[in-house]
């Protein structure tokens, strides 16, 4: 499956190394250049811009520092609404306030494509060894679509309802273990 990934850092990359090594192109963007040949170390194809890396991917993953940052990767000229295929998957891995995510959700849909908030729970190491935890806010079909997908670097992974859900459960699950 042809695959894009925008935001290749601590947790972007072992998650690429996965993804290639189930068999998959990922074309990838960071715009750090350190980060960038690090994926390319993995096996990822490097992208010169956020819409080179979605051009006609059928799934994009985007790991980025915050929501405001993943509006922009998602909206921007040349962004991953604007040139990912018809019909997409964007997995957002990051943390997404859920109406945002709903948001985004309903911005994808109108563009003919799918959002996913795949929130991930674990490090670095949980992240090489394949056996995060990823809990997911998505319609069935694209939580279909993603699922073997999430399976390479995920131990367990949860559908938790529509677009939203996955971040929800991300709260509970970080507000249950502070202290």
């Amino acid at each position: 499956m042809q695959l894009g990934f925008v935001g290749v850092g601590v947790m972007g990359v072992p998650i690429v190394r996965h993804l290639v090594g189930a068999g998959h192109t990922v074309r990838a963007y960071d715009p750090a250049a350190t980060a960038l040949d690090k994926a390319q170390a993995v096996g990822a194809q490097s992208a010169l811009s956020v819409g080179d890396a979605a051009a006609d991917a059928q799934v994009v993953f985007v790991a980025v520092s915050n929501q405001d940052v993943l509006g922009e990767v998602l909206r921007q000229p040349d962004g991953i609404f604007e040139r990912a295929a018809p019909g997409a998957v964007v997995v957002d891995l990051g943390t997404t306030a859920p109406p945002r995510c709903r948001a985004f959700a309903a911005e994808a849909r109108a563009r003919g494509m799918s959002y996913v908030d795949a929130p991930l729970s674990g490090s670095a190491p949980w992240a090489e060894a394949g056996t995060l935890a990823v809990m997911v806010g998505a319609q069935a079909a694209a939580f279909d679509t993603v699922k073997p997908l999430l399976d390479t670097f995920g131990g367990n992974i949860f559908h938790l309802g529509p677009p939203g859900s996955g971040q929800i459960a991300k709260l509970c699950h970080q507000l249950a273990f502070m202290g």
